[in-house]
Parts: C-alpha cells; sequence; structure tokens
C-alpha cells in the first residue's frame, strides 16, 4: 500500500509542475509514469525496516478460570 502512496504523490507532483508549465507533459513523453514507479519502488524497498523481532502467543496456555 505504501507503493501506491509514494506513486500518487509523485503524480502529484509531476502534475503540480505540468500545471506551473515547469514540465509539461505534452511536450515530454506520455511514459513519464514508468520513471515514477521506478523511483517510488525504489523508494519503498529501501525505506523498509527489517522485521526484528517476533512475537507468538499459543493458544493452549490460556488460563482458565
Amino acid at each position: 500500500m505504501k507503493l501506491f502512496a509514494v506513486v500518487g504523490a509523485l503524480y502529484s507532483f509531476m502534475e503540480i509542475m505540468d500545471f506551473l508549465s515547469i514540465y509539461t507533459k505534452d511536450h515530454y513523453s506520455k511514459y513519464a509514469i514508468v520513471p515514477i514507479v521506478l523511483a517510488a519502488l525504489a523508494y519503498v524497498i529501501f525505506t523498509r525496516r527489517p522485521v526484528s523481532k517476533v512475537s507468538y502467543k499459543d493458544p493452549s496456555e490460556r488460563l482458565y478460570v
């Protein structure tokens, strides 16, 4: 889900740049979404924290009162 959030943020940034005429989508390739998805994928992969602790409760160890 974080990937979709990053892609949306980058695409929104590109839309703002197009609105301000800094980056015009009609002047550049229509495949500009490909580098956006690749950048978002790289961001998500490199910012993912490794799992350092796993806890598990055994359901048979319940105390019945």
